[in-house]
Parts: structure tokens; sequence; C-alpha cells
């Protein structure tokens, strides 16, 4: 039997690599592969697809294993074997999507010498350098894949490397928006005020540097009304809080928050004049024929106008336009000064299209991948103090526990 083990930080809430889960874990059910999600976030499961993976959340597994006992890992992988059912005959493929669950699927593979790639989803890269150790032996083994074409570089600190066709995935996310009831655009201000948007979670780095040049350009215009549409939310107070702080001290600006949404209102989309996003959710909106800044996911500095100067099969998001801001190509959108190619009206068909034979190669790396060589991630340690905090908790009080404390901790901040 085929089976296909995803070891994710999250299948709760939305984002992109929750969308990506579901859209790959459909592609291979209907290829006959037996789908199993081992995911450590608890929270709320939105996208329903993912909901049969529920009992499958195992906290430990979005730490690194160093951070707790022998005896707790074993019982970690135990609990995974349980859940999959491992059998001798089967033909086992584990992917993980970050280093520290890519730790946990290479011990996995050894105990059933499985095959397991990295294919790792993250946009900012800065580990350890006992984690770039076993990056690069992934890398060596053609096991090792990120979302640009700079991302291993990024991972294992070698600019000189040279990207291969093979160390860089597209992790497919951006068919979120449906034809559903919108009740948000009921809340903008319609006195000839301009919508600008942008999709994402609110504690993503980019969205405070948005925020702060926007803020910029509404008291430039003291005259003009705005809707500033933040389609996402975040659990954390203080991030809320500094949005809010921004926005407030300009007086023509009507601030929205969505809070998580999925899908997203065709509607909603279509009422917005202008979105400023990063990585796939600017992909999105651009889908949608909507005029679309594609942002650094950290700096919020441009890498372009999608569709004028950004190609997002060819460009990335990490090659911000030098000399340029995000309210440059704000005002040359709004003067018309730029011309936006969009893609035909059959844009989902190709989409879905491009989607399964990129799938389809991601399998085929896959099983390109040989067993029997394996790295020991048991004791690779974490960058940072607060990870020998995070130790002391782990061991002392399991994964469980700790992860309740953390899941607080998030709420109180």
């Amino acid at each position: 039997m085929s089976k296909y083990i995803f070891i994710a930080m999250n299948i709760c809430n939305i984002g992109g690599s929750e969308q990506y889960l579901y859209n790959k874990t459909t592609f291979l059910e209907k290829q006959g592969h037996d789908c199993y999600v081992i995911s450590g976030m608890r929270g709320k499961i939105m996208i329903a697809g993912l909901a049969k993976y529920k009992s499958m959340i195992i906290p430990n597994v979005m730490y690194p294993p160093c951070l707790f006992t022998k005896k707790e890992r074993l019982r970690t992988i135990d609990k995974i074997t349980r859940i999959i059912h491992f059998s001798p005959d089967d033909n086992c493929i584990i992917e993980s999507d970050g280093i520290d669950e890519a730790k946990w699927g290479e011990l996995l593979a050894r105990r059933y010498n499985g095959r397991h790639i990295v294919l790792n989803v993250q946009e900012v890269h800065d580990y350890s350098k006992d984690e770039i150790k076993f990056l690069r032996f992934k890398y060596d083994r053609q096991e090792l894949a990120g979302i640009t074409d700079r991302s291993v570089n990024m991972m294992l600190k070698d600019d000189l490397l040279t990207p291969h066709s093979w160390s860089k995935f597209s992790a497919y996310c951006n068919n979120v928006v449906d034809d559903v009831p919108n009740t948000v655009s009921d809340k903008f201000d319609t006195d000839n005020a301009l919508t600008i948007g942008s999709i994402g979670r609110l504690e993503k780095p980019f969205v405070i540097p948005m925020l702060k040049l926007l803020s910029r350009f509404f008291k430039e215009h003291p005259d003009k009304r705005y809707n500033l549409v933040l389609i996402g939310g975040t659990s954390q107070k203080s991030v809320r809080k500094k949005i809010s702080d921004i926005v407030t001290r300009c007086n023509n600006v009507k601030l929205i928050i969505t809070g998580l949404m999925y899908p997203i209102p065709r509607d909603l989309i279509k009422n917005i004049d202008v979105f400023i996003s990063t990585s796939g959710a600017a992909d999105v909106t651009y889908l949608e024929h909507k005029p679309t800044i594609k942002v650094h996911p950290v700096t919020s500095e441009p890498a372009g106008v999608i569709g004028y100067n950004f190609i997002p099969e060819v460009d990335s998001m990490f090659n911000p336009v030098p000399g340029k801001t995000i309210l440059d190509y704000l005002k040359d959108i709004l003067d018309d000064k730029i011309s936006i190619k969009y893609t035909g009206d059959d844009q989902y068909v190709r989409y879905k299209n491009t989607m399964h034979a990129e799938f389809a190669r991601q399998l085929k790396l896959a099983m390109n991948s040989v067993g029997n060589q394996y790295y020991d991630t048991s004791d690779i340690e974490k960058k940072g103090f607060k990870y020998k905090i995070y130790a002391l908790l782990g061991k002392s009080l399991g994964g469980e526990n700790m992860q309740t404390i953390m899941d607080i901790l998030r709420i109180i901040k």
C-alpha cells in the first residue's frame, strides 16, 4: 500500500501552507495514495477537507525532538506509528514542511526505511550550525527544496550554491476565493473612498512596515477618504494594538480587519481597488484580476506589480526593486501609469492543470529518493536562548502540557 505522510506545523486556521496541504492531499488521494497529516498546532480547522486529520494533531512535532526526553521522543514516534498502521509491505513517503517537522520526519523515516523529503514552506530561514548540517545532508541527497530559487541558498547560508530544478517547489495555495456571501463590504466608507486591501496573517513581519508607509500616504491626502481592509487575523493582542495605533492616527481612514476567512468572498475582492500582499496571498488577488503589489515578506519592500514587472513563475518576492517603495507603485496604479497584463478568463482551469503537473513532479522527486541513509536528528539544537527555556518545559512537563502553556501565552500576548 502507498502511504504519503505529511509532518506539518498546522492544519488549523487558514494560510498558504494549510491550503497547500488540502490541495496536495486531494491530488494524492485521487492518485490512489493513503494520506496522513501529522501536525502540531491546535486550533479551529477552517478547511473542511482537513478536518479528518484532527485526531492526528501531536504538539511535539512542531518542536525539535531535543526538547524532550528520549522516552518521550520514542512515545511520539510510537503514537505516529499507531495512527498510520505501518506494515512491512507499505511504500512509505514522508514530506515535512519545516526544520523541526523535518527532524521528526527523519526519525520516522529511519525507523521504517521510508523516503523523506523536506519541502520547506517557510519564508524566513535562520538555522543553527547543526541544523544546516542536517539540511545540507538532505540537499546532497536531492531531498530538500524551498519555495523560491534562493530558498535553499538561504537555508544553507551558501550564496554560491547553484539552484537546481529539484531544489524549488511550488506550494499551490491560491484557490481560496469563492462565490460565497459577502458582508464585509457593508462596512466600507462609500463616500468616494479608495479601498486598499491586504491578505495574510497580521503577525507577518511585512504588515507593520507596510502600514507605516500607508499611514504616510493617507496623511499626504487629508482631503480624501480611504478604506483599509486587512483580510486576516491574529491571536496576538499586541499585534492588533500596534495596527490600531498606527492607523487610528489617520482621521481619513476606516480600518476593517475581517479576521480569518475561508473561503474569501469573490465579491469582497471585487470591491477592493488595489492590494498589497506577499507570498501566495498576492497571487490570489492577481488571479482575480485586481492590481496587486507583491512585497518582501519581512521588509515590505516591493518586488513589483504582478502582471507588470513581476511574473510569479519567474520573479522572487525576495528581490525588491531598487529605489522603489510601496507608495511609488501605489501612485503609479492610481494614476494609470502602468499597464497590467492579466491571465485569461480560464485562469482557474489553467491554474488547476499547472498545480496537478507540479504535484506530479513533486511525487516523482519523492519516489526518486532512496532509503537506507538517514541523519540522526534526535539532539540537533536550535539557535536562541528561548529554546533552552523550552527544553526545561519540554523535559519536565512534556509536549502536551508545554503546548497548553504556549497557547495561553499566545492569547495573552
